[in-house]
């Protein structure tokens, strides 16, 4: 069980399959943030030349999906910004843009939402950068969304093992605000998005030779 970026490198590298998608009211998407009071920074191109917190270069919603918006705007993270990576936990991210220690964050979809809900981050505080229109009510976005963590079986598992896990999760009834299980989904938006970025299976791709 893991998020849908690491899912994908192992779906390449070792030959595991889906066999289920959670079911989550939150959006695999990344939320880009600012303190509320910087005026000069309300869309994804105000960040060139500044400072940014992430998660790490390879965080699925912590950095790689908000680095595909920022190449579609022609900004490349590892020239153009200064990338200060805050590891886990995702809050360090908010705290280094409270404290003014960064120009802006990113943290993965309804983190900015839960943290008010939980009384530890006032409303109104942070500015949600290119909010996308398209994002589930209770949450502001900066990015596309994608197809939620998959639970995956290993190349050598027995398909009878498998069948049993995936009717157990498809059949599971959890209880209000906790996640299911749906169908596998696609997730060649994720492929889509290594593509672009030629990083992690698509790595190879930033060599050019005869």
């Amino acid at each position: 069980l893991t998020n849908p970026g690491h899912y994908v490198d192992l779906e390449v590298a070792h030959g595991v399959s889906r066999i289920a998608t959670a079911e989550s009211s939150a959006p695999v998407a990344s939320t880009v943030i600012a303190r509320a009071d910087r005026a000069d920074l309300e869309r994804l191109s105000d960040l060139k030349g500044k400072r940014l917190a992430i998660v790490g270069t390879t965080a699925f919603g912590g950095f790689q999906v908000a680095w595909r918006e920022l190449a579609a705007l022609g900004i490349d993270p590892a020239r153009d910004l200064t990338l200060v990576s805050k590891g886990l936990p995702m809050t360090r991210v908010i705290d280094a843009v409270l404290g003014s220690e960064v120009d802006a964050g990113v943290v993965r979809g309804c983190l900015i939402e839960q943290r008010q809900a939980e009384g530890a981050l006032a409303p109104g505080a942070l500015r949600v950068l290119s909010q996308m229109p398209q994002g589930p009510a209770a949450c502001r976005i900066s990015s596309r969304i994608y197809p939620d963590w998959p639970f995956a079986k290993a190349r050598h598992t027995p398909a009878a093992l498998s069948k049993k896990v995936a009717t157990a999760l498809l059949s599971s009834e959890p209880p209000p605000g906790v996640a299911g299980w749906t169908v596998p989904v696609d997730y060649q938006p994720v492929h889509d998005l290594f593509r672009e970025l030629m990083i992690g299976p698509y790595a190879a791709l930033r060599q050019v030779s005869l």
